[in-house]
């Protein structure tokens, strides 16, 4: 699945020209997530909406990682959620405020594939130690990456 960003390539054009088709979308993507960034900084879970095979919602509870311009996600392999994003890369995340059921950040956007192999591994052992977790109980486990990157970010109270 390519990066959306591939989508702003001009056909033809220069380096220079993409260079800034990405920079443009990475900034926007900051600029949308910089508002709510401690928001989402603390540990909270996410509610993942995806599109099942059949178009309808999906929904999971999962915990996240805050990138500078995206939302990480990581799960096993073999999860339904994985297989949605791979067929469909639309998603929406609404991150809940515990102590205030009145307040939470929803984030739509597409989801790219980062990694299969040892990153993701890696990433899912980090993202358990931000959450409380044992990073051991990942071991050896087949893990998925992906990056949301927001089209949309929008703070409720």
């Amino acid at each position: 699945m390519a990066p959306r960003y591939l989508g702003l390539l001009p056909r033809t054009g220069s380096i220079a020209a993409w260079l800034t088709a990405i920079t443009r979308v990475v900034s926007e993507a900051s600029r949308l997530i910089e508002p709510v960034r401690r928001f989402l900084s603390a540990p909270r879970c996410a509610v993942l909406s995806t599109l099942g095979p059949d178009g309808a919602p999906r929904q999971i509870v999962i915990h996240y990682t805050l990138g500078e311009d995206h939302i990480a996600l990581n799960g096993h392999r073999d999860r339904r959620w994985v297989a949605n994003v791979r067929r469909d890369p639309r998603v929406a995340l609404v991150v809940h405020d515990e102590r205030d059921y009145l307040h939470y950040v929803s984030i739509r956007g597409r989801a790219a594939l980062v990694d299969e192999g040892e990153a993701a591994l890696a990433e899912a052992m980090t993202q358990a130690e931000r959450y409380g977790e044992d990073p051991a109980d990942f071991a050896g486990q087949p893990r998925v990456s992906f990056r949301v990157d927001p089209d949309h970010v929008n703070e409720y109270r």
